[in-house]
């Protein structure tokens, strides 16, 4: 399945989020108007989960980028990572959310025009 090719320039946002693990930086880009690509960073440096965290963006922008349809992405976001669980679940903005991956599926399928509860 092809990728898209990536632009030289994409435009997004990045949130600071304070869950278990420390501040986590989920930057999202768009390509055209379209979620394109994802990034994660956890403030504390290196650490494993840290490293998971970037590989996990990674293989989000893969999926971003690739030829399935938004229905599918999103159907695969809800069935592999909304409510994974952490030890330290945490609040932002009055939600509560299960774990740093939690937060991030939403916040993915939020882009992606899906209100999850």
């Amino acid at each position: 399945m092809p990728i898209k090719k990536r632009p030289d320039v994409l435009e997004g946002k990045t949130q600071k989020v304070k869950c278990g693990c420390g501040s986590l930086y989920l930057t999202l880009n768009k390509d055209k108007g379209e979620l394109a690509e994802v990034r994660m960073n956890l403030g504390k440096s290196g650490t494993c989960v840290k490293g998971l965290l970037e590989l996990i963006s990674v293989l989000y922008s893969i999926l971003l980028q690739s030829d399935f349809s938004k229905d599918d992405v999103r159907g695969l976001i809800k069935k592999h990572c909304i409510g994974i669980n952490c030890n330290e679940p945490f609040l932002y903005e009055t939600v509560k959310y299960s774990s740093c991956q939690d937060f991030v599926a939403k916040e993915i399928l939020k882009e992606l025009n899906e209100a999850v509860k």
